[in-house]
């Protein structure tokens, strides 16, 4: 596995890459409309990007058993588009929480506006240490933000705590396909990821361990490689055009390091994941007690 890439300051890095890099979110992902940050999921009944999005929550809703009684807690919950389609579509209560304090005031205005604010609350809190109660919540939900996890253990203990008995944590992320890697690749991957504020992924079999070893049950993990594939697409097309007029605008003072870092790491994340180093899929588990 790739050596750990560790800032001086793991919160202000990850804050510091999703404040930055909103502009770029809005451009490519459409985020002021689409409200998400994350690759969404294509099949045959998806015929555009926001509908992909949307799909990926449907999806993981569907496999987390979420209904109107749910009380989800959405662990990095960006400006609050998943939590807000929950509680539209489904009926349940959210809480969502995210390191970035501009995040929170945004997903706030983003819920008022979709009219739920009455059943999605967030609040800017790290969700390796929630001041939630044991056994709070229905559902433990995390979309692309496990990645950021210094130690990925210490989510699921806390997940495990948070979720009530025959709760079920669903987790949908990218993971490493190997334990060990060259130095090429290693640097490669350190690049891609480093531009995304991530440390390091975990490998599908670490992550179903580390589940196993808090008493998880039922634990599925389900690859969606083919699913993210039109948007890691989107993202490398896009990415070509940032690197030229990127360096341009950087020249001149409208584009900063974290931008262009991000700008990079979407052109990599295409290219290590048609070479299979790494994949995207997700898990679900249940507790039992």
């Amino acid at each position: 596995m790739p050596s750990s890439y560790t800032p001086k300051n793991l919160h202000n890095t990850i804050i510091n890459y999703y404040d930055l890099s909103e502009p770029d979110y809005k451009l490519v992902l459409g985020l002021k409309k689409n409200m998400a940050m994350h690759y969404g999921y294509w099949d045959k009944s998806v015929h555009s990007l926001s509908g992909a999005l949307a799909k990926e929550n449907d999806v993981l809703a569907t496999k987390a058993k979420i209904t109107k009684n749910s009380l989800v807690l959405d662990a990095g919950c960006g400006v609050g588009g998943s939590a807000i389609y929950l509680a539209k579509k489904y009926g349940c209560k959210v809480i969502g929480i995210t390191l970035s304090s501009a995040q929170v005031s945004t997903a706030k205005k983003n819920a008022t506006k979709a009219g739920v604010a009455e059943k999605v609350k967030f609040y800017p809190m790290d969700y390796l240490k929630t001041t939630f109660k044991n056994k709070s919540f229905d559902v433990v939900w995390a979309i692309e933000s496990v990645c950021h996890a210094e130690d990925k253990k210490a989510f699921i203990k806390e997940a495990h705590r948070l979720l009530k008995i025959n709760g079920r944590l669903v987790v949908a992320d990218g993971f490493f396909t190997k334990n060990s890697y060259t130095l090429k690749e290693d640097r490669l991957l350190r690049t891609w990821l480093n531009g995304w504020g991530v440390e390091t992924l975990a490998t599908v079999s670490d992550f179903s361990r580390d589940l196993k070893a808090y008493d998880f049950k039922n634990i599925t993990f389900t690859n969606i490689d083919r699913n993210i594939f039109p948007s890691s697409v989107w993202l490398y097309v896009w990415s070509l055009l940032g690197l030229t007029g990127g360096k341009l605008l950087g020249l001149i003072g409208f584009r900063n390091k974290i931008q262009s870092g991000n700008v990079i790491a979407a052109n990599l994340q295409f290219r290590l994941l048609f070479r299979h180093l790494w994949e995207y899929g997700y898990f679900c588990a249940e507790t039992m007690s």
